[in-house]
């Protein structure tokens, strides 16, 4: 046999029962580790040392129970609390797990142990100024202060099984978002959050977030895919109109500063999406009907920014959402935050694809809304530019091409 063939052999068997010894030292003390977990279980001081010296701070519990998995213990913990010690804010948390994976060294980014904050459930809303705050906090009892406080402090940590519930405020907007799993992380500089949910129990949503260590500033993103829209966002009012069916791809990232949001785009993609008007429009008859509108395929980008003085927002819609391509639809809308001022530039309008979602929105009067229901115009604005000041208008310069409209019995009123 050729010498050098012959050593390699040599070396791989070698290797081969290094690996093997390795795997039957690390079952045997699986199995020698798992024979004392009930030991542990009956002396839950010991995991309360160990949590305390994690966390740097006091740890107590009310009662604890667990299981034995392939990877390691769970350990189940009933009325976790954490701190209230000085200069910590108290945690108190009804359920929670601690879980150890011995395997973690071998998986990527899997701390091989993981504090479980499960079960709890938020209501947050963003009030007419902009502000978030936390209305409610259930699953847990803060008893000294902003639960954000206390969480913060904890580092790194997961939350599972878990709601938070959103309103808007000045839209009258209520978004949910259920089956939260998400792991919350140390960063240079900050926090990160990483995970997923369900979009009002019909839709997973991604979520990743990198924020401040006030959690108080950065920027979010969330996407989902297939969203069916009539179940996931059925009680999202966007301008006065809600959403009765078709399915959606949405993108949505923000960023914000000391809890108000300053930056904002939603990138919305659907086919055979169904609106309708949540406040009636008068026809020329006198009577009042629920308006609605299909639009075919819709690409939909849109973009809100905020300042100390200004608010910008901006609107694409096209065939694509690069903002050098050919649009159906652009504008921007700009207005002073303290004189009211505002300036409206359209480069290009579609009216018989933007027109609709105007008839259906709160932007328009009862009467106006009706006229656009039952007029139905066709065309397109270009190089619109316009200025005023709240609802005056002060300047109108713009250009009308192959304009067309239904026939009706009144002028817009």
């Amino acid at each position: 046999m050729n010498p050098e063939r012959a050593r390699r052999r040599r070396i791989r068997r070698r290797i081969l029962f290094g690996v093997a010894g390795l795997l039957i030292l690390a079952a045997t003390m699986m199995g020698g580790l798992s024979l004392l977990f009930p030991w542990v279980l009956a002396h839950p001081e010991r995991v309360q040392q160990f949590l305390s010296d994690r966390l740097q701070r006091p740890v107590g519990f009310v009662a604890l129970d667990g299981e034995w998995l392939p990877g390691g213990p769970v350990f189940r913990i009933s009325k976790l609390r954490i701190g209230g010690d000085t200069g910590h804010p108290a945690l108190e948390v009804e359920r929670a797990e601690l879980v150890i994976d011995f395997y973690a060294p071998f998986k990527r980014g899997v701390p091989w142990h993981e504090l479980r904050i499960i079960g709890l459930a938020i209501d947050a809303e963003r009030d007419i100024e902009g502000r978030f705050r936390i209305v409610q906090w259930r699953g847990s009892a803060d008893t000294l202060g902003n639960p954000l406080d206390a969480l913060r402090a904890l580092g790194a940590f997961r939350i599972s099984q878990s709601v938070l519930s959103f309103h808007d405020v000045g839209s009258d907007s209520h978004i949910r978002l259920a089956d939260i799993d998400v792991a919350i992380g140390a960063r240079i500089g900050g926090q990160r959050i990483v995970g997923r949910a369900s979009l009002g129990n019909a839709a997973p949503i991604g979520l990743r977030c990198n924020l401040a260590g006030d959690f108080r500033s950065g920027q979010c993103y969330a996407e989902a895919q297939a969203v069916p829209v009539a179940q996931a966002l059925a009680e999202l009012r966007v301008g006065g109109i809600g959403f009765t069916g078709g399915e959606a791809d949405v993108a949505i990232l923000t960023q914000f500063l000391h809890s108000e949001i300053t930056e904002g785009r939603i990138e919305f993609s659907a086919d055979a999406l169904g609106l309708r008007g949540l406040r009636p429009v008068q026809l020329a008859n006198g009577e009042e009907i629920e308006a609605r509108y299909s639009p075919d395929s819709t690409k939909l980008a849109l973009q809100w920014t905020r300042s100390a003085g200004r608010e910008q927002f901006s609107l694409l819609e096209g065939p694509n959402l690069n903002p050098d391509a050919p649009a159906r639809s652009k504008l921007e809308l700009q207005r002073e935050r303290s004189s009211g001022a505002w300036t409206l530039a359209v480069e290009h309008l579609e009216l018989d694809r933007l027109m609709p979602w105007l008839s259906l929105s709160t932007l328009a009067s009862p009467g106006v809304a009706g006229w656009l229901f039952e007029a139905a115009p066709s065309g397109h604005l270009r190089d619109l530019r316009t200025s005023g000041s709240g609802g005056d208008v002060a300047a109108i310069v713009g250009k009308l091409q192959d304009v067309a409209l239904a026939s009706t019995r009144r002028s817009p009123t």
